[in-house]
């Protein structure tokens, strides 16, 4: 099995076959030099606590400590969905502009801009066609 990224977080509420798992933000993120522009940061200030809800296969009940795992292959091709796809849009977009139609470079900056939105709902698009299989999220319940 390829190597998984771990991390330990506590069950907030249990429905069905789902828990919703919260996870504070570690402990590195407090000493790290990049932290007022971490994206995380950002995100963490503005939405609170990152949460998530993933099928509870390990039984989990509300307020157990379990650790979440995903496979760094699985982060690898979310990141480049999320972050390269876009950018690629754009820079398409941008080069179609300029050099197929020669547009003045107002109209090639408004192009990689509509490229880079149509990135980013390609990727949701391809997100959300995946549905469960996406989330490789898994729950694990912690030895104690």
């Amino acid at each position: 099995m390829s190597e998984c990224l771990q991390r330990e977080a506590v069950v907030a509420e249990v429905h069905g076959g789902q828990a919703r798992i919260e996870a504070d933000r570690p402990a590195a993120c407090g000493a790290c030099s990049a932290r007022m522009a971490c994206g995380v940061s950002v995100l963490e200030r503005t939405r609170g606590n990152p949460e998530l809800w993933v099928e509870n296969t390990a039984g989990a009940e509300v307020g157990e400590t379990v650790t979440l795992e995903i496979g760094s292959g699985d982060l690898l091709t979310g990141a480049m969905l999320v972050y390269l796809l876009p950018l690629a849009f754009m820079v398409a977009a941008a080069l179609g502009a300029d050099l197929a139609f020669g547009l003045p470079s107002w109209l090639t900056a408004i192009s990689a801009g509509i490229g880079l939105i149509a990135g980013f709902a390609v990727a949701r698009l391809l997100l959300n066609r995946c549905g469960k299989d996406a989330n490789q999220v898994r729950l694990k319940r912690r030895n104690s």
